[in-house]
Order: structure tokens, then sequence, then C-alpha cells
């Protein structure tokens, strides 16, 4: 990126690449030079052998006598390698004295994003680093992709939103506004996000809903099959390798032999079927609980308050049953919202309304952000398979990611240590991870030995998110932060 960037920025018609090993044989010299022609830059390979990367005399006796060909050059000193930097900068001294007076120096600094450069007296001066890079660009840059397929796509919520994305934003809008104002609100959305409360009242009723499930499942064992790559087949390849031992056909039984190879680790058939065994045993134990009715109101409530929620849920498109004056319960809510899904997927939402109403509402952050995605998975290129999973993207015009991973509830240390790395690996250093959790600054009381008051309704996991993330080092945002932290993160 900080080679990309500049050359767009400064509508750069030509671009040298010093181009080493290392940087070709991981693909990186051919994919900036890709992406550089996208944008009809001409592109030039200059291609240098250890020697010349590490010695900075032999760099600048090949750089001079190439640099000839042009009447001015931009040195980019970004990044990269240290010893090839000294050349640059000599060959830059080099030129001016030889009377190419228009060669200037420059370099990226990533915080804050500016570009400084150097003319041939050494004047400094800076611009905020400002390209429309877009997310694929970005990632590519980096050897990844978008992983995305017809049942599964990125969302774009900013520049350009489509008609269903704005619609979604929408029913998040006006869920943000009923969260942010009203605390019986915001009860009755944890209450119905909560799981529900099983009714039972001793462990030999357990027992008796596992063994029931057990037994039911125990006619379907045959129907389970493998699915790990090379084990699909497993009984048909002994069974023919079995028939070749019989017809005593060497060559066939060398081929069938051959086709066992694939297995190197026993254990993973077991544990292949051991999962399935364990998925449906959950899957049937759970459908046979018996649930308590969860009242999504828990405190004293007259039904003037109910049926407000009521109005709220039904504005944002949820679907609720009958009811009796003033008691409310989860069953009685079909749908939270129109989006059809639970609560964290209504949280989403919500969180996109507000980042996007934030940016498109101040146009110095505007001329900060390329592009918003919701909803992005990421592939190595060349895999079939997904890597990553990242809830909110801001793509930067400073050549960055601002990733945010969205929690309504429970998460790790490891996983906010993956984010952390997903995003450094998608977007180099200096992008960014942030969680973004429920909670509003007003929910969270502080007493005086420095322990947190919440409201009783909010569970010890959502409690402890914010402790979580700053143990391990990553930022946590609370929800009505969103819009100061933004500014502060992209001005």
């Amino acid at each position: 990126t900080v080679n990309f960037l500049p050359a767009v920025q400064f509508n750069i018609p030509h671009a040298v690449i010093l181009s080493t090993n290392y940087t070709e044989t991981k693909g990186l010299t051919q994919r900036l030079k890709e992406i550089l022609q996208k944008r009809d830059i001409k592109v030039t390979i200059f291609s240098l052998d250890i020697n010349e990367e590490k010695n900075p005399l032999l760099l600048l006796d090949k750089l001079l006598p190439f640099a000839k060909n042009y009447e001015r050059i931009i040195w980019n000193i970004s990044g990269g390698q240290k010893i090839p930097t000294i050349a640059l900068q000599t060959a830059f001294q080099r030129r001016i004295k030889a009377g190419f007076k228009d060669d200037i120096l420059l370099y990226l600094e990533a915080n804050p994003p500016e570009t400084w450069y150097y003319d041939s007296a050494f004047n400094p001066q800076k611009v905020q680093t400002k390209a429309n890079i877009n997310l694929k660009e970005i990632l590519y840059l980096y050897g990844f992709d978008l992983y995305e397929d017809e049942t599964e796509k990125t969302i774009q919520i900013y520049p350009k939103p489509s008609g269903d994305t704005i619609k979604k934003l929408d029913i998040g809008r006006k869920a943000l506004k009923y969260y942010m104002a009203d605390d019986h609100f915001r009860e009755v959305f944890f209450n119905w996000m909560k799981p529900y409360e099983p009714e039972i009242s001793c462990k030999s009723d357990i027992e008796e809903l596992i063994r029931n499930s057990l037994n039911q499942l125990k006619p379907l064992v045959n129907e389970i099959r493998i699915k790990k790559a090379g084990y699909e087949n497993l009984e048909k390849r002994i069974d023919d390798v079995i028939k070749s031992l019989n017809y005593l056909d060497m060559n066939k039984l060398k081929t069938n032999i051959n086709k066992l190879k694939l297995i190197t680790k026993p254990e993973q058939i077991f544990n292949d079927y051991w999962d399935s065994i364990k998925r449906e045993v959950i899957h049937r134990t759970i459908e046979k609980i018996p649930f308590a009715p969860v009242k999504l109101l828990q405190r004293d409530v007259n039904s003037q308050i109910t049926e407000k929620v009521v109005k709220q849920i039904q504005d944002i498109g949820g679907i609720v049953k009958d009811h009796k004056g003033d008691t409310l319960h989860k069953a009685d809510v079909e749908h939270f919202s129109a989006l059809k899904k639970g609560n964290g997927f209504l949280f989403e939402w919500m969180v996109a309304s507000l980042v996007y109403d934030t940016i498109t509402n101040d146009p110095l952050l505007k001329e900060s952000v390329s592009q918003i995605h919701l909803g992005v998975k990421t592939k190595p290129i060349n895999s079939p398979k997904h890597d990553s999973e990242l809830d909110l993207v801001i793509t930067t015009k400073f050549g960055t990611l601002i990733t945010f991973e969205l929690k309504t509830y429970s998460f790790s240390g490891e996983t906010a240590k993956a984010k952390e790395g997903t995003t450094y690996k998608k977007s180099g250093p200096y992008g960014r991870a942030i969680i973004i959790g429920p909670l509003l600054k007003a929910m969270v009381m502080q007493n005086v030995d420095n322990t947190k008051n919440y409201p009783y309704y909010i569970d010890g996991v959502i409690r402890s998110q914010q402790e979580t993330a700053e143990r391990n080092g990553i930022e946590y945002w609370y929800l009505d932060d969103i819009e100061t932290k933004l500014v502060k993160v992209l001005s």
C-alpha cells in the first residue's frame, strides 16, 4: 500500500518497482504491478539480486545509469528494507548535484497518515495521505480476496448501498433510536436475546433426556458419513483392496493400496464420526428440554409501558403475538425485527447505521473513507476456503482497514487476539481492530472501590466484555462512543 497510495494520489504515470527475490517469489511484485496497471499506471520491474539488495553501493551503481532515462523521479523511501533506502536517498542527492532539480524524495508516515516530501533543497512539505483504494485492492496486495458465493455476499454499506441495504440500515437506525433512549426497550432487547432457562428439576431428568436421544439416534448411525477429504469412500476403498487380494491382481492391488495412502491420521476417522454423533445428540436433547417462560420485562410495569415496547418492536418490523395485559414473554415475540434473525444480527445493523450516518453527515470524515462493508469473509488467493470473518470493515483512503467485531454477548481473549492478527495480515501493521459491545456509558456506574454496577438484566458475560478486550490489548468501545471515537480515528 505504501507504493500504491502515492502513485495514485499524485497521478504518477509510470512506476518502477524495485523487486527482490523475496517479493517475486511471494507474489508481491506481481500483485502490485497488476493493481497499478488497473489504474492505468505504466509499470517497469527493476529486479535486484541478493547482493544488490543488501549492498547500498552496488544498488547505487545499478540505479544511477537506469535513472538517466527519466527527467524527473519521485524516490519513494516508504516501507521496505532499510539498506535499499540508503541507496535511494543517495541516488536522489547525486541526481540533484547532476542537475535533476525536479526530483523529489517521498516518505509516508502512518500515524497520523501523512505524506512528507522534500525538494532539491530538502525543504519538508506534507499532505494528508489520501487515495481511493478499495477493500479488494488492499486484500489483493496482501495476498487475500473476498470469499463470496451465491448465498454469501459481502454487503457494501458505503458509498453505494443497495436498496435492500438501505432498508436494513433504516431498521437498524430505528432500533438504535429506541435502544439509546428507552431502558425498557433495552431490557426487552437483552432478555429476548438470552437463551431460555430449562425447567429441569434433577440430574436424573437430564440423564433420561440424553438416554432417549441416544436411543433415537442409534438406528441412524449407519447414515452418518465421513466428510473429511480423502476419507469419504473409505469402506469402498478397503473393499476394493480385499477384492484385489482374492483375484491376486497385483497391478489393481497396487492402485487400490495407493488410494489408501491418503489416510495419514486414522484418529480423524473416529473424530469425524464422533463429532457427527455428538451434534445430533445435542440437537435432539435440546429439542426435548422443557423451557420456562421468559418475561421480557421482569420489573413491575403497567400495560402502557408494555404496549409502548410492543409498538417499538412492531415499528422495526417485529412480530408480536397476542399477549395479556402488562406481561410480555419471549414466546410472545415471534420475530424481534423485520430482519428475522437473532438480536446479534440486528445489533450489527444498529452499529452499521450509526457508522454510516456519522460518516455521511461529516464532510471531513467522508474525505477519509473509501468504503464500508458488513459481513466480510476473506480467503487466501487461489484457496477455495475462507480463513476469517469480519463483522464491519472501514477501508480508509490512507490505505488501512479498521475492523470492528460486534459483540452482543460473550467472546474469549483468543477471539480478540485473532481479530487483531487478522487485521494485521489483511492490511499491514497500521490496520486497527476494535470491539464494540452493546453497553452504553450511562449503563455502567462506577463504585467508590472502582468496581462497576450494571442494570440487573445485564448478564455477567456482557459485563466482562470490556475487561476481556482490554486484557488482550484490544480497543473496546461502548455503543455511544462510536461517533466521537470515529472522528478521532479518521480525522
